[in-house]
């Protein structure tokens, strides 16, 4: 039986989010305290851990929407 093991960590720089193969991404986040959001979350910003190819669209599509689907309290601004 195959479980979900996708999770979020907020570092304070940003976030740590951990995809269902255990792999590790660095996602550029903060506070946006201006509107209706909670947090801007920069799709430029995204970077495998241990890695310097650039993601490709649909890896960090993926990425941002298990970070939304595992912060459903939190109102995202995607830039």
């Amino acid at each position: 039986m195959l479980t979900d093991k996708n999770s979020v960590l907020f570092t304070g720089t940003g976030l740590l989010f951990t995809d269902e193969k255990g792999e590790g991404f660095l996602v550029s986040c903060h506070n946006h305290l201006r509107s209706e959001y909670d947090k801007v979350l920069y799709t430029r910003g995204i970077k495998k851990l241990g890695c310097k190819n650039e993601l490709s669209v649909d890896d960090k599509e993926r990425i941002i929407a298990k970070i939304i689907e595992l912060t459903p309290h939190l109102k995202w601004l995607i830039q």
